[in-house]
């Protein structure tokens, strides 16, 4: 993917960086903006040489039915998905299902 110029969104434009401590929480905040996620980018990468209607073809089924009604997914989209799949140990059902429906879905 392309490099993306820093900057800081409209929303912090009073906030000097220079000023921000660093380690303090606006500066883990602010860090975060420009974490990105390697798997999605993966999978992006690869659908940005296909003609979109292609590529959403493939995200909507695999999205719908499930990675395996899409025949010849690219290898990215299958980590992501595999990834996706799993639910990490620290998530909190309850928590999720707050103003929610009480049934846990698994």
């Amino acid at each position: 993917m392309m490099e993306a110029k820093q900057f800081v969104p409209s929303g912090y434009s009073g906030l000097n960086t220079s000023d921000v401590l660093r380690g303090s929480r606006p500066q883990r905040y602010m860090e975060f903006l420009w974490s990105t996620d390697p798997l999605a980018e993966a999978v992006m990468d690869e659908f940005a040489c296909l003609p979109e209607s292609e590529w959403r073809a493939l995200l909507d089924l695999a999205l719908t039915k499930g990675l395996d009604a899409v025949p010849h997914a690219p290898e990215s989209l299958r980590a992501l998905f595999h990834q996706l799949e799993s639910v990490p140990f620290w998530v909190d059902r309850d928590r999720c299902n707050l103003g929610g429906p009480s049934e846990h879905v698994s």
